[in-house]
């Protein structure tokens, strides 16, 4: 009983607030749709309230015992039999009908007129949930009701179908109810339904439960199915199949994987139950992810992948080896193989690719760190050729250490002993090593010559390094198993550079005898000459975006063939390549056509490199400034392209043609530029025709396209200038009495000034908008401000132009500012001030202060405006003559309480005899005032004395009192007329202020949402 009361709450909780549109809607004409929305809720009691509110009291008591036993429900079905066998149920509305077949008990009911459908127009949880409630016993559990509804909407031998089937919650709020059918062997049902099937049936088949489309449409979103497959292994439920599990898991780590968190794909794949899988799966995400260079945050993941996830660190390492290996980074896929532990792997690689270099290049401390750590001998024990690879090359680079050591101190023959049986042993290893490609044959023949030299060295420390040469025959028997003897090499190396400098200073000679560089270098003026164009980009210099001139580093190298300049290699020893200045041979004029250098010497004069087949090679460092239309229509967010074409000045291309040697520039050696990024330099070739001549002029065309940094100007002008514009509708949050409302307004705008003269360089100048005034464009409130800057742009220079974004946002504050003098004008209202218009009144007053949440003291947003107590009413018989009181009554206006009160009757009524007939000789001391025989006698007066004396005494009280009334009278009508003059005056001016202050928080929340739409569309620009 207790879970279905938790159960019930939740089916009320859940429909409250459809209920609560339902009943807004159907309020009015005796509310009985409200009162069934109420029921389908449970909310019997608000529906008993709605009824007795209607006058309904036969309903309300109706209502009120609907959660009775099953008694009243079958007397209720009595009633309405009786009702259809009298047809008396035609004069009862269908909405009333409902509500009497659902405390019936009666789902679907037949009246004389029509079918009524408790059911129909409800959601699947509220059908439900009215068969747990009324159609159903007290005791009767959830799986009943379950049962009972499935055979409402899936129809049975019973009877038709008339709930709704239980559909996801986006296909229940869609116009398509027929997408349940789109997988006609397994309707699409809620995930709450499948729960409720779980509950009632632990075997129920848990990949209806856990499919995505019980929650969303999308297919691909496996977030909940996941989540909610941990926690049913939690309760014990495993009946689901290893290949759905594993479905779940690699469909969610790959949903997590394409938005960025790879990390925490890892953290899904690693509750794969198969360990084999799980492994696999693993290892390949980190070889798609894990980066090779480390940062603080890929450090972080890291760290949360081997410390909390416990991943092994090998996995780490082994997977950066394959992703190195794939973009060919030989020294990171080293590094990370030996870190890994994979010796085998790390030696092959550091033989094949890494030892030739450190070899050449004498970097052998960074390959002794490999051949240190592998030599280790349960390493080396595991890995293959060590002895004829590794260690040879591991005592080569020992050797070396050994004799620089030795040169540096006074050694002992034991040592020199000691270096020449490694060196021995060395010759006689070095012919063993792999020499697949050129680069091992070098690094061999330098590591023969080496050895070859320090065995030289070595003989001739032993033999006390004293005497003439080392016979041959000594070296003989080891430098004979080297694959280049050192003598020999030395000996060829002598005798090469003295005929190299004999042969070419000849044909120097030979070559420029009869040699012109004024005409083009072919055997026949109808040949065309080609030349092969490489451009290199090393530096970007500088951007002039106020000019538009690209200023850049290039290597440009030049490549053609000159007839002339050709020579037999045989003839001259050999020499097969010169190297001479380029003024004495003929140069192409290639020029760079857009050049926007203002002297037209930018590049350096370097040599040209001739082989002996005529081919000449010019390679030449040039500083060109070329010209560049620089777009800023999305400053700063901007990319630009650059062209730099390239062609002959006077060669058409019948002469001289142009051939790409890339397709794009070569950026291998580019230096980064802080403010801009490279994306690429491709190059195109490009044939002219021009109208002056009938040949064809060839160019080439590099572009360069570049990409700004925008950080630098999100942090300094961006983020700045919208912080300083969130400050505007502040200014309307602030009390009007503050006095500080418009010298808010007056700060910010001379802020954000000052910061526009110290920003305004940094903009560059163009006629387009650019995307800092381009964001603002879309607010109503700033049309007039469009309004003037495309006035300005008009009438003034590039300045105004960069600064749009800045006066937009200004032209916003003094907006807010002015619109603050007006509503302190509208609060200020005094005295004299006219009342509030009767629009005014409704519009402002009533519905915009509450929708801007600004309610009076004792008012919220579900109750009116407070009533003010009105002062009190003025007594009946405030203008009756104070002479016309009863007898009862003072001068004071009061009763005195000796006296019995008497009827009203004016003093003059009666004739003045009467008034003075009075008891002669009497006399009282003292007495209080009162009336006496209708004359008012004075307290304290003295009877005595002739009536006549007392008679005249007491007409001249009389009058006397009546005049005190009168004027008492008058003060007090002139002090209740102030009094409600004032109350007036103060009621007119609370609502003008009321106004004012509803239209400062109307004008806040406008500004507020304005700014963060511009603020937002600013940002989303910039990703």
């Amino acid at each position: 009983m207790e879970r279905r009361r938790s159960f019930s709450a939740w089916l009320s909780h859940s429909a409250t607030q459809r209920i609560e549109q339902e009943v807004g809607l159907n309020q009015g004409g005796g509310n009985v749709e409200a009162i069934f929305s109420y029921l389908t809720g449970h909310r019997i009691s608000d529906a008993c309230r709605l009824a007795q509110k209607s006058g309904d009291h036969r309903l309300s008591l109706l209502l009120s015992q609907a959660v009775g036993s099953q008694y009243g429900r079958e007397l209720l079905a009595l009633q309405l039999g009786d009702w259809n066998r009298m047809q008396t149920d035609s004069f009862l509305p269908e909405e009333r009908l409902r509500i009497f077949a659902l405390l019936a008990g009666k789902p679907v009911w037949q009246s004389t007129d029509c079918v009524v459908n408790v059911c129909s127009e409800l959601d699947w949880k509220r059908s439900m949930a009215v068969h747990l409630w009324y159609m159903l016993p007290p005791t009767a559990s959830i799986a009943e009701a379950l049962v009972k509804y499935e055979a409402a909407f899936q129809g049975s031998a019973e009877g038709q179908k008339y709930a709704c089937a239980p559909l996801p919650p986006y296909l229940d709020q869609s116009d398509q109810p027929d997408m349940e059918e789109e997988e006609s062997k397994r309707p699409l049902y809620d995930i709450c339904f499948h729960l409720l099937k779980l509950y009632s049936d632990r075997h129920y088949s848990l990949q209806q439960l856990l499919d995505p489309l019980a929650v969303t449409w999308d297919r691909l979103d496996y977030r909940l199915s996941w989540h909610l497959w941990l926690v049913l292994q939690a309760l014990h439920y495993t009946h689901l199949s290893p290949a759905r599990q594993g479905l779940i898991h690699t469909s969610y780590a790959a949903q997590l994987e394409s938005a960025g968190l790879w990390d925490m794909a890892i953290y899904v794949l690693l509750h794969i139950p198969d360990n084999a899988l799980r492994e696999r799966a693993v290892r390949e995400m980190l070889q798609l992810h894990c980066p090779l260079l480390e940062t603080e945050e890929s450090a972080k993941k890291e760290h949360f992948l081997t410390e909390r996830l416990l991943v092994p660190e090998q996995w780490l390492h082994q997977a950066k080896a394959t992703r190195a290996r794939r973009e060919r980074d030989s020294h990171g896929e080293a590094l990370h193989l030996y870190r890994a532990g994979h010796w085998n792997l790390c030696h092959s690689l550091v033989i094949q690719h890494l030892a030739s270099d450190c070899i050449i290049n004498d970097n052998h401390e960074y390959l002794l760190k490999f051949l240190e750590g592998l030599a280790v001998p349960e390493r080396s024990a595991v890995i293959q050729d060590w002895d004829t690879a590794g260690r040879v090359y591991l005592d080569y680079i020992g050797v070396v250490q050994t004799l620089h050591a030795i040169q540096q101190m006074d050694i002992t023959g034991y040592e020199l002993e000691c270096l020449h049986t490694e060196v021995r042993s060395l010759c006689n290893r070095i012919e063993l090593l792999p020499c697949s490609t050129a680069k091992d044959r070098l690094s061999q023949s330098e590591m023969a010559k080496r050895v070859a030299n320090i065995l030289r060295v070595v003989l001739s420390l032993q033999q006390g390094g004293e005497g003439g040469e080392i016979p041959l025959s000594q070296l003989a028997s080891n430098i004979g198993r080297l694959p280049m003897p050192e003598d020999y090499a030395l000996e060829e190396l002598r005798m090469c550079l003295g005929a190299h400098g004999r042969y070419a200073q000849k044909l120097l000679t030979d070559l420029f005898a009869n040699y012109t560089n004024a005409l083009r270098p072919v055997e026949d003026t109808d040949h065309i000459i080609n030349v092969t164009l490489q451009i290199t980009l090393s530096q970007i210099i500088d951007m002039d975006e106020r000019n538009q001139i690209l200023t850049t580093y290039l290597w440009i190298r030049m490549v053609w063939t000159d007839a002339y300049l050709t020579w037999k290699k045989e003839d001259y020893d050999g020499l097969d390549t010169i190297r001479i200045p380029s003024s004495y041979v003929w140069r192409p004029d290639i020029v760079l056509y857009n050049n926007a250098d203002d002297q037209f010497s930018s590049s350096m004069e370097t040599n040209v490199v001739i082989r002996n087949d005529g081919q000449i090679m010019w390679d030449q460092p040039a500083i060109s400034k070329s010209s560049c239309s620089v777009d800023v229509s999305f400053f700063p967010f901007d990319a630009q392209q650059c062209r730099l074409t390239f062609g002959s000045w006077t060669h058409n291309g019948n002469q001289m043609d142009l051939v790409n040697a890339l397709d794009s520039a070569d950026l291998a050696d580019f230096v980064a530029n802080v403010e801009w990024e490279v994306l690429g330099m491709p190059a195109k070739k490009n044939v002219i025709l021009y109208g002056c001549c009938s040949d064809p002029y060839p160019d080439i065309t590099y572009t360069l396209h570049l990409k700004r940094r925008a950080s630098f100007y999100i942090f300094n002008l961006l983020i700045p200038c919208m912080m300083i514009s969130f400050l505007a509708p502040l200014g309307f949050y602030l009390p009007a009495d503050s006095g500080e409302k418009v010298s808010l307004g007056v700060t910010v705008l001379l802020a954000l000034t000052v910061f526009q003269l110290l920003v305004a360089e940094s903009m560059p100048p163009s006629e387009n908008v650019p995307l800092i005034g381009e964001g603002l464009g879309g607010s109503c409130c700033t049309k007039l401000c469009w309004f003037v800057i495309h006035e300005i742009d008009c009438i003034a220079d590039h300045y105004f132009s960069t600064g749009k974004y800045y006066i937009a946002t200004m032209t916003m504050i003094t907006a807010s500012t002015a619109l603050t003098i007006f509503i302190m004008n509208i609060h200020h209202c005094g005295p004299e001030a006219r009342p509030v218009p009767e629009w005014a009144r409704r519009f402002i007053l009533h519905y915009l202060a509450r929708i801007c949440f600004v309610f009076e003291v004792g008012e919220n947003c579900f109750t009116g405006t407070p009533k003010k107590q009105a002062p009190p009413e003025p007594p009946p018989d405030h203008n009756i003559n104070p002479l016309t009181r009863g007898t009862n009554w003072d001068v004071n206006g009061q009763a005195w309480g000796g006296m019995e009160g008497r009827g009203e009757e004016e003093v003059g009524g009666k004739e003045e005899g009467n008034r003075l007939d009075v008891k002669k000789g009497s006399y009282q001391m003292f007495e209080p005032s009162r009336w006496k025989d209708d004359l008012f006698v004075k307290r304290g007066c003295v009877e005595g004395g002739g009536a006549e004396d007392r008679g005249r005494r007491e007409v001249v009280v009389s009058v006397q009192c009546v005049c005190q009334h009168q004027a008492l009278r008058r003060n007090i009508e002139y002090i209740a007329s102030c009094y409600h003059d004032q109350r007036s005056t103060q009621r007119r001016t609370g609502e003008w202020r009321k106004v004012a202050k509803v239209m400062d928080r109307l004008f806040m929340w406008l500004f507020f949402i304005m700014v963060f739409l511009m603020s937002l569309l600013i940002m989303g620009k910039a990703v």
